[in-house]
């Protein structure tokens, strides 16, 4: 231990940069490091992709629009849409979870098939869906809604 001039006692730190230590990863070979690294790599793709899009369609989520939006904030003439699937609530009370799922699951691949590619789907709620619509592209070619 180093001591200031105050006379308290420092932790005396190495002149070698610190390093990462991992003894799984130093007894492996580099081929098998290689192939754990693209696991993790792989493992960190899926995990953005889940915590971004609903699980029932695919479409993304509010934490994913919000992450669209704050990335393309400024470069982009955007358009924005709101739609919902109607009385999705009394359909659950009175046929079930499923039946409401595949009519949010219908509202999706209507939408999804009615924009263009560029065009993104957010589900914000359980029967709410919100449009980003790329209005740079000429006179909203090919839009269906």
């Amino acid at each position: 231990m180093n001591q200031e001039s105050t006379g308290q006692n420092l932790p005396t730190y190495r002149s070698e940069p610190w390093r990462l230590r991992n003894p799984d990863l130093e007894a492996r070979t580099v081929d098998e490091q290689r192939s754990l690294f693209e696991n993790m790599r792989l493992h960190l793709i899926n995990e953005h992709y889940v915590a971004t899009h609903d699980p029932l369609t695919g479409a993304l989520n509010r934490r994913g629009l919000d992450d669209y939006l704050i990335k393309t904030s400024g470069s982009k003439v955007v358009a924005v849409l709101s739609a919902d699937a109607t009385n999705v609530k009394a359909l659950n009370d009175n046929y079930g979870h499923n039946v409401g799922d595949e009519v949010i699951k219908g509202t999706y691949e209507i939408l999804r098939k009615s924009t263009r590619p560029g065009d993104i789907i957010a589900r914000i709620g359980g029967d709410e869906f919100v449009v980003v619509l790329d209005a740079g592209q000429p006179a909203f070619a090919g839009l269906k809604i």
